[in-house]
């Protein structure tokens, strides 16, 4: 049985002025940082629309592994964990769509007015009302404001959703929602405070492929090959192998990241189920973390770049030691493939996720996709 709490909702005129002036003084704080190293700058009034599609699979045929009602999940050793909550999602496929409007655009941060044309119906696992909300999002566009290395957002216009938020949430918000938010963790918080981080997660559940359209922005465009250890022999469960490209061409820039690495049945949970890692319903990481770095899935591991000059190779040579973490019958393969294609006018025209596991004659897929609509 869900708990809820309520907020104290006195003074909520001078919480919400101290709020709304907090907002602006965290933009300031947030746009005065080092600029990012620039891409195509996009242009002001620039409008595209995105839809993003969602979706996982498991072919048997004829393997007597019991994974066609789990999923896979990346855990923080995994060079996908960037992506970890799309890969929480539960439904065997889903689909959103929504438009960004370009307002301001710097070397200091970038600020996007967001539609949505087609939530994400994914359940949540709070208890938040999300369809009240929805109905309040599509009355009011979100003004989001991002910081120079897109890291990091806040909401220009939350003064415009505080009312009808602050009726909704005032007859109580569900406990485990609260306790995720690191507002709740330091003091009481406002009702205002916590109107915020809903909408927050609301905005992640409801437009899942946001973060991937928003972070990709924040990528250097060059010319660069980087390789990271080496493809897997069988000979270590601890092996990875990560192959980055990079290229500029024609004012576009296309990004293309080949990786295998060897993954366990414990990263395999029930979608349903009385498993310890049971997964009911999507997750959302930036309830109190907007800082998920999507576009950096080969980055950390690269090695120090030794050549500058166009199609740079950068090789990892870190020996790796065959005789420990031997590979048993519990290690399965996991192939990640992932393209990213970006145009002149500074936006994602594609993004494409795929990781496929072996699991002896068996397949688990996991198919990610967003693509930019014709404007």
């Amino acid at each position: 049985m869900r708990t809820s709490q309520s907020i104290p909702h006195n003074n909520l005129s001078n919480a919400g002025h101290k709020s709304y002036i907090s907002i602006w003084l965290g933009l300031c704080l947030l746009l005065i940082s080092l600029p990012t190293s620039a891409q195509n700058a996009i242009e002001i009034g620039d409008e595209i629309t995105y839809v993003f599609s969602n979706s996982w699979s498991y072919s048997a045929k004829g393997d007597s592994t019991d994974n066609e009602n789990k999923l896979f999940q990346p855990t923080k050793q995994q060079l996908i964990y960037p992506y970890v909550p799309l890969y929480k999602s539960t439904p065997d496929s889903v689909y959103s769509s929504f438009t960004l409007t370009a307002l301001n655009s710097s070397t200091y941060g970038r600020v996007f007015r967001l539609h949505i044309n087609q939530p994400d119906r994914t359940p949540n696992r709070y208890g938040i009302p999300l369809d009240s909300i929805l109905q309040i999002i599509m009355e009011h566009d979100v003004i989001l404001a991002y910081s120079s290395l897109l890291d990091q957002y806040i909401i220009c216009n939350m003064h415009e959703f505080y009312p009808s938020l602050d009726k909704i949430l005032q007859h109580g918000i569900p406990n485990e929602f609260l306790l995720q938010t690191e507002d709740y963790k330091l003091s009481s918080p406002s009702l205002n405070m916590v109107s915020l981080n809903v909408l927050k997660y609301a905005i992640n559940a409801f437009c899942p492929g946001l973060s991937l359209a928003i972070m990709a922005q924040s990528i250097p465009w060059q010319d660069k090959v980087t390789i990271t250890g080496k493809p897997l022999d069988g000979s270590s469960r601890t092996m990875s192998y990560c192959n980055t490209t990079d290229k500029v061409s024609d004012e576009n820039f296309y990004r293309d990241i080949m990786s295998e690495e060897y993954v366990s049945d414990y990263m395999f949970n029930y979608v349903n189920g009385n498993s310890e890692g049971e997964i009911d319903s999507i997750e959302v990481d930036s309830i109190s973390d907007d800082s998920t770095e999507y576009e950096a899935v080969c980055d950390s591991a690269i090695a120090e770049v030794v050549d500058e000059d166009t199609d740079s190779v950068v090789i990892d040579t870190a020996e790796i030691d065959n005789n420990c973490d031997s590979l048993t019958e519990d290690f399965h393969p996991l192939y990640n493939k992932i393209k990213i294609h970006i145009t002149p006018d500074g936006f994602v025209a594609e993004y494409n996720i795929t990781s496929t596991i072996k699991l002896g004659t068996a397949l688990w897929e996991r198919r990610i996709r967003l693509r930019r609509k014709n404007n």
